[in-house]
């Protein structure tokens, strides 16, 4: 699949600005500066605490780097510095004052500052990893117990039970997880712990079931808390129980716990509780024994021999009786994932140090006991199965771990086990019985190896267990990676490593499941680049580099993980860069196969393995290969079919002229091959047929344009000779071609006889076209054969005489694909209903169309108008090849009756006035679907408006489509028909179909349309303004040009179209739609178009402001039962009467008394709160007009009996600012009407306005 866009190229463009950016936040995020008493300087300290909002920004700041983490490690010391030093300070002077401690409060919105610094840490940690990050932690022996304290004091309230969320009091995770992190880090100093602590014994962190030990007399405090402190974290289950282990683990290694007698205590403990465990009830927890498991590992590994040799027996002894422990927990924990992992990584580390300690100590009994080391072998190879794929991971670098210092013969008897089950899953299949045979199988059968059976044998993994297979190579290749595995071994090897590079299974939902294994194959093969000289590799077989080069190529460019196309073209790189002279012009290739490159599939099928292809035959074969398998044409993604169909024909048509042929010849073998039901693989075989003949036919006959044919008689050259080598070429690929017609039927494993009688063809159509993929391949072959055929006045005497039964069969193609409901079909069908009528009779053709027309006109269809959108657009398709030669009449035909009523169809031949008016009544007729009539606007676009016709009809149902609002539950569906009639009238513009009165009028609908509040359609509308500007006649350019749909939102957009309103013409229709985007729009979008109209109205004459405010004003009146517009155009008079630009007006030149009665009818009996709202802020304004004062006033009042409490409390706040009346305030108006009758008249009798109590 394609990337969602290369993010790793934009970490590295991106990382100067984020590290900066962190540089420069840091240190104001942890501190705060303070004057002293000189005013010349300032100190800083700090902070208690910090905003969680801002933690959140400098997270997400470090988290892109996870993909380049790397990029930070110059940098990580200046970042982590502030951080660290800011904590220890926090711990000197506010460790009392940690807000989540009992009896303290703190708001939801800040966090305190250490777990703010322990929060990005961690993302630290999880970025660039535990150990690099502990190297910057500050290791100075003084801070040992304040870190134990702050951990003990502020985690005391705490259980294992609330460790998974956020408790009400004490630290987090992230906190927990970073102090004990830090104090492991601490038991690095070279210091007795006695010397670098109190003697004062710390709190005992809550009950702990893991470890119980009897500490010896001098154990020195700091060693008890600590112990006490890390034993209670090894029973949790999130991460802090790792560093947990970790610091148990170095505190029992420090040399003064060792001469205390501790470490044995401790591991004593450890085996005693797995050990007491067995066979009985136990009040361990799954995590408990986990940790403990955790901590035994950790020991291990960190271990000197010396100090690991007297315990290698009991530890082995404990954890392998567990593993036969039928108990609930132990049930439990060999389920557990992670339990294995740590019995892997203990036996690993267990079985390493017998083999070391055991080759110093010859002649003695074995340090983990007789057989101990194959069982451990055993084990792990079983591990390689798990259905894990971390526990596979862990057991095949354990394996190879351990194979290092075996021997060389130990070693390859691994290595042959490991080959032998991978060989074991491999089976031949023949192609046309199915019939499959194993290795084991060949003895039976007489043959000797593979290479003996015929070519109708393939090679198959489809019962290959996906699991076992990604343990087994990952296995094979950390050996190699390890220079463990014996070199005569390495053609087998490389044998395997090749067929696990396409290895691909499904699961039963269709999710990958061989991505691992392919993994894991380029880490095999970079590995054997990189560990094995040339002479080894080539010792045996000297193609072997070349051979997994092919592979390589073919996963850098088509495969469909990312991680794999990357991962083979590292390894490619390291072949070549390691052994130069055994790759064909390696240079070359490393250039075009780029890391970068390759990161987009799309980019990766049609750039790069085009460019691989040209390098060398041998690539080209490889690269064709690959298209024709799984990654391909296979491809379970219909999107990557028909990319690699795309591919396939650029391969065809440039290696050698009979390329093409030779190429077809392949796909329709394999076609004969691939059963029926297969439709995903015979799709894209069918695409790659038809994209071989689109480009043999762009480069055969040269530079072509589907408006002009090539008219040349290919039987004789210009000077008289006969055909020249091109010519002979274009023919033999013209007869080449014609099985091609009838392809998708004739050519079916299941068919053994030839199909040639059309009725029996048809017979299969009809199974064969209920797939809309099938639908699609078969139309794009019909096209793309049509289009071959049209191009040349020359047709081969075997197309002549197949001619009518292969229209039959083509015919009935196209009648099924016009019929479905998917755009890509209908987008094929279309194409190929103007390829093949070129080739049809005036006798078919006439026929054809009124079928389509009257599918589109009857009645009793209007509800099913998906079915119409076939015959829709492949009447638009058809229409440029009709051209204005009189057809079969369709006046009349089967009683269907047809007349034009425009008179600009009569002008031209019956068939283009049947589908111009055909089309137009699909716009027209109020049944039709929004989806319909966007397929409408875009046919005919696409075929009458390219064609260089337009009609009167037409150009009056675009002006309708520009004005359509429709909405739904899906919201404003109407602005799909305005953008796809946006586009059409664009098309008409720039072929300048239009007089320049019609011009106008569409260019004042689009001028209003460019002003209306969806942003989309801002967008499409000032694109075809500036695209057809000329063309409009409406003056100079714009001073700004617009290349952005951002830019559409902005003052300053907005004010440059509110220049056109000096012309009449697009006043009223652009008013129209900037009340949408002033009264009604975005945030932003009511922002600019404000800001650009009060802007705009101070430099205007007092009569262009009365004429504008008159024109906004009458979109009131003549819109009163349109709230679309009546409810915006209310909100926006509001707002120009508060920024004050109505009442500029005059009293004489502006209709005030007009304004207020239509401002009462909008509201009449309304329910919509906004106009109501709307309306007080106008009747507000009005009060400061003399003319109006009196009923604004009244009008107010009468507000204030208004049904809506919220209506009277906008009234009431209205009447205060105007009055200061004290008693607004008092009042509370959200009371029950006839309680507030008494204030009303209080108010009227002060205001001096009419008594009445009626409500308008």
């Amino acid at each position: 699949m394609d990337a969602t866009g290369e993010q790793d190229i934009e970490v590295q463009r991106s990382s100067p600005d984020l590290i900066a950016e962190l540089t420069l936040s840091l240190p104001r995020f942890l501190r705060k500066s303070k004057a002293t008493k000189q005013a010349t300087r300032r100190v800083t300290r700090v902070r208690t605490l910090v905003l969680s909002s801002k933690t959140e920004r400098l997270i997400k700041l470090l988290e892109p780097f996870q993909e380049w983490p790397q990029l930070l490690d110059p940098h990580l010391a200046g970042l982590l510095e502030p951080l660290v030093s800011a904590f220890i300070e926090y711990l000197s002077i506010h460790i009392d004052e940690y807000p989540y401690l009992p009896g303290k409060h703190i708001s939801s919105n800040v966090i305190p500052l250490p777990r703010a610094i322990c929060k990005i840490l961690y993302t630290f940690c999880k970025v660039r990893g535990q150990k690099v990050v502990g190297q910057f932690l500050d290791n100075e022996p003084r801070l040992l117990e304040r870190m134990l304290e702050a951990l003990e004091r502020w985690g005391q309230s705490e259980s294992a039970g609330e460790a998974a969320a956020v408790p009400k009091y004490g630290i987090i995770w992230e906190e927990r997880y970073i102090m004990l992190l830090w104090l492991s880090h601490l038991m690095l100093a070279p210091f007795d712990l006695i010397s670098m602590s109190s003697d004062r014994a710390g709190p005992v962190p809550g009950t702990s079931r893991s470890l119980e030990i009897d500490f010896p007399a001098n154990t020195p405090a700091i060693a008890r808390r600590l112990v006490n402190i890390s034993n209670h974290y090894l029973d949790f289950a999130s991460k802090e129980r790792e560093v947990a282990a970790l610091l148990l683990s170095r505190l029992a290694l420090r040399t003064d716990m060792q001469r205390i007698g501790l470490q044995k205590l401790l591991v004593d403990s450890a085996l005693m509780r797995v050990d007491g465990a067995q066979g009985k009830a136990t009040s361990l927890s799954v995590h408990a024994v986990i940790g403990i498991l955790s901590f035994l590992a950790r020991l291990i590994v960190s271990a000197e021999s010396e100090i690991l040799q007297p315990l290698l027996a009991s530890i082995y002894t404990s954890v392998r009786n567990s593993k036969f422990d039928d108990t609930p927990l132990h049930k439990e924990l060999h389920s557990s994932s992670v339990a294995k992992k740590l019995n892997i990584k203990i036996n690993r580390e267990l079985a390493v140090a017998s083999i070391k300690i055991d080759s110093k100590t010859e002649g003695s009994d074995p340090s983990l006991g007789e057989g101990s080391l194959e069982e451990v072998i055993d084990e792990l190879l079983t591990a390689l199965a798990d259905k894990n794929t971390s526990v596979r991971v862990a057991a095949s670098k354990a394996l190879s771990v351990v194979a290092v210092p075996l021997d060389p013969e130990m070693v390859a008897q691994i290595v042959e086990l490991i080959l032998e089950r991978l060989r074991e899953d491999v089976v031949w299949v023949e192609e046309r019985s199915g019939k499959s045979i194993g290795p084991s199988d060949f003895p039976a059968q007489g043959i000797a190896s593979a290479s003996e059976l015929s070519s109708s044998w393939t090679m198959s993994l489809a019962h290959a267990n996906a699991m076992s297979w990604h343990g087994l190579v990952l296995t094979l290749s950390q050996l190699i990676y390890r220079g463990s595995m014996p070199s005569f071994l390495i053609s087998k090897a490389v044998e395997i490593l090749d067929l696990a590079l396409h290895f691909e299974q499904r699961s039963s939902l269709g999710v990958s499941v061989g991505t691992s294994v392919r993994d894991a194959a380029c880490f095999g093969i970079w590995s054997l680049a990189r560990k094995y000289t040339t002479a080894e590799l080539t010792a045996e077989v000297h193609s072997t580099l070349q051979t997994m080069a092919h592979g390589l190529i073919v996963a850098g460019t088509l495969d469909s993980a990312g991680n794999i196309r990357r991962g083979a073209s590292a390894a490619l790189q390291e072949m070549i860069g390691r052994h130069p002279d055994e790759i064909k012009h390696g240079i070359e290739l490393v250039q075009i196969i780029d890391y970068h490159a390759i990161a987009l599939r799309s980019r990766a099928m049609l750039d790069v393995a085009c460019k691989t292809s040209k390098i060398d035959n041998s690539y080209w074969e490889a690269v064709l290969n690959g298209l024709l398998d799984w990654r391909g044409v296979g491809s379970v993604d219909a999107t990557s079919r028909r990319q690699a169909a795309e591919t396939i024909g650029y391969l065809a048509t440039n290696d050698s002229p009979t390329s093409a042929i030779k190429t077809i010849n392949i796909l329709r073998s394999k076609l004969r091959r691939v059963s029926s039901y297969k439709i995903e693989e015979r799709h894209g075989l069918l695409l790659g047929l038809a994209e071989i003949v689109l480009a043999e036919v762009k480069i055969g006959y040269g530079a072509l344009s589907d408006d002009h044919e090539i008219d040349c008689d290919l039987s004789y050259d210009r000077d008289g000779s006969e055909h020249s080598q091109a010519t002979n070429h274009a023919l033999t690929f013209l007869r080449e071609t014609l099985p091609l017609w009838t392809v998708y039927c004739t050519d079916r494993p299941e068919l053994s006889y030839d199909v040639d009688n059309s009725k029996i063809l048809i017979t299969h159509l009809d199974s064969l076209l209920r797939s809309e993929l099938m639908c699609e391949a078969v139309c794009s072959l019909i096209s793309a054969l049509a289009w071959s055929t049209t191009l040349t006045s020359y047709l081969p005497e075997e197309w002549l005489n197949a001619r009518p039964e292969t229209m039959n069969v083509c015919l009935r193609v196209l009648e099924r694909s016009l019929e479905k409901t998917k755009p890509y079909v209908l987008q094929a069908g279309a194409d190929m209903a103007d390829k093949i009528f070129a080739l049809l009779s005036n006798q078919i053709q006439g026929p054809l169309i009124v079928q389509w027309a009257e599918r589109i006109r009857v009645t009793e269809s209007i509800s099913r108008s998906e079915s119409k959108a076939g015959a829709t657009s492949a009447l638009a398709a058809v229409f440029k090849r009709i051209g204005d030669r009189e057809t079969s009449s369709p006046s009349k035909h089967d009683g269907f009756a047809y007349i034009s009523q425009d008179e600009d169809s009569r002008l031209m031949s019956p068939m283009r006035a049947l589908i111009i008016d055909t089309l137009v009544y699909q716009l027209s007729h109020p049944g039709i679907s929004i989806e319909l009539k966007c397929t409408t606007l875009n046919s005919l676009t696409a075929g009458v408006l390219e064609s260089q016709v337009i009609t009167r009809n037409l150009m009056k149902a675009l002006i309708v489509c520009l004005d359509d609002y429709t909405t739904d539950q899906r919201g404003d569906v109407g602005s799909l028909v305005r953008i796809a009639a946006v586009d059409a009238v664009s098309t008409a513009l720039k072929k300048n179909l239009l007089n320049l009165c019609d011009r106008q009028v569409l260019a004042a609908k689009v001028c209003g349309l460019a002003v209306e509040k969806l942003d989309k359609v801002r967008w499409r509308a000032w694109s075809c303004l500036q695209s057809s500007w000329d063309v409009f006649a409406m003056g100079s350019r714009p001073s700004t040009d617009i290349f952005d749909t951002a830019q559409t939102s902005t003052s300053a957009y907005f004010l440059q179209m509110l220049s056109f309103c000096r012309e009449e013409w697009t006043r009223v229709p652009l008013f129209h739609g900037y009340v949408t985007s002033a009264g009604s729009g975005s945030e932003s979008v009511l922002q600019a178009s404000r800001e650009a109209f009060v802007a705009y109205t101070v430099g205007c004459s007092p009569f262009e402001l009365n004429t504008y405010c008159n024109n906004i004003v009458d979109i009131v009146q003549d819109n009163l039962s349109n709230d679309r517009l009546v409810a915006p155009t209310v909100e926006f008079l509001g707002f120009l009467f508060d920024a004050g630009v109505i009442p500029r007006l005059t009293e004489e030149s502006f209709g005030w008394s007009r304004l207020f009665n239509l401002i009462q009818k909008t509201h009449f009996k309304t329910q919509t709160i906004h106009k109501i709202e709307a309306a007080i802020k106008i009747y507000a304004g009005m009060v400061h007009i003399p003319k109006v004062k009196n009923v604004a006033l009244n009008k107010l009042c009468q507000m204030l009996r208004h049904p809506f409490p919220k209506a009277r409390n906008d009234a009431a706040d209205a009447l205060f600012t105007i009055t200061q009346d004290e008693e607004m305030l008092m009042t509370n108006w959200s009371r029950p009407t006839k309680e507030l009758d008494d204030v009303v008249v209080r108010v009227k009798e002060r205001l001096g306005v009419n008594a009445g109590r009626g409500i308008t």
